[in-house]
């Protein structure tokens, strides 16, 4: 029998489920972000050096401020094309979301 190559988005998907991992913590506390550096630094040593996302769900109220900190704390690349994805909603209306897409 003829063995068959994963498709290309099945290694994907495993890449997802062995690197993904979830921190709880309070996006105003540094000790969030330094827990999750700890964790991607871990990470990257042992894995790809592909781009990273960063999937990220803080209140409207702190996301200015997490995304601050994610790049304050060095988390996010742009050379290496590491992205943050923010889940919805995003701002409150149009011109609310275009000032959060600055970012």
């Amino acid at each position: 029998m003829n063995s068959v190559e994963p498709a290309p988005q099945s290694k994907k998907m495993e890449r997802i489920c062995i690197e993904a991992f979830y921190i709880q913590g309070d996006f105003q506390d540094a000790a969030t972000f330094q827990n999750l550096k700890e964790r991607a630094d871990n990470l990257i040593n042992r894995t790809s050096k592909e781009p990273h996302e960063f999937f990220i769900l803080p209140q409207r109220h702190v996301l200015s401020r997490s995304l601050q900190s994610i790049i304050q704390h060095k988390l996010c690349n742009r050379a290496a094309q590491d992205r943050i994805v923010v889940e919805k909603p995003f701002g409150t209306d149009l011109a609310s979301a275009k000032k959060l897409n600055l970012f």
